[in-house]
């Protein structure tokens, strides 16, 4: 199966629950987001795991030791 035909088994899933909550779209946004960023980091070599990554995206939070691993990498929402 193709990657574009499993987008659109998945998009029928979504489907068929719309319209979606306001609660369950910003709950949908940030999994995209922080996933989207773990993958993207894991790719460029960052090592943090999808804890930290979390973390450090819904509350500016870093494992003790790891700041020099992560600096200039993901930016916590509002911190452009």
């Amino acid at each position: 199966m193709t990657t574009f035909n499993n987008f659109t088994k998945l998009k029928e899933k979504v489907d068929k629950h719309r319209p979606l909550s306001p609660e369950k779209m910003e709950m949908l946004d940030e999994k995209f987001e922080i996933d989207w960023t773990f993958h993207s980091n894991a790719i460029e070599g960052n090592t943090m795991s999808i804890r930290e990554t979390t973390l450090f995206l819904q509350e500016d939070l870093t494992s003790k030791g790891n700041v020099e691993r992560i600096f200039g990498d993901p930016k916590p929402r509002g911190s452009d």
